[in-house]
């Protein structure tokens, strides 16, 4: 993670206020939430869901194309 966004130091290597720590925390932990969602949703072969995590018109391409 780059230093600009870890909830450990701000650009400048100081600690960042707990406001930024927390912003960053919380992002995380959404983040953490929808590929938690998705890997269910695939483990589950529950194609609707897996799509429910993506905006209307997402477009989503793999190595293969």
């Amino acid at each position: 993670m780059p230093p600009s966004v870890s909830p450990d130091a701000g650009p400048s290597g100081a600690a960042p206020d707990a406001a930024v720590r927390d912003a960053v925390q919380e992002v995380q932990a959404v983040v953490r939430g929808v590929v938690d969602a998705y890997a269910a949703a695939w483990n589950r072969h529950d194609v609707d869901a897996m799509l429910a995590l993506f905006a209307p018109d997402a477009e989503f391409v793999n190595v293969f194309g």
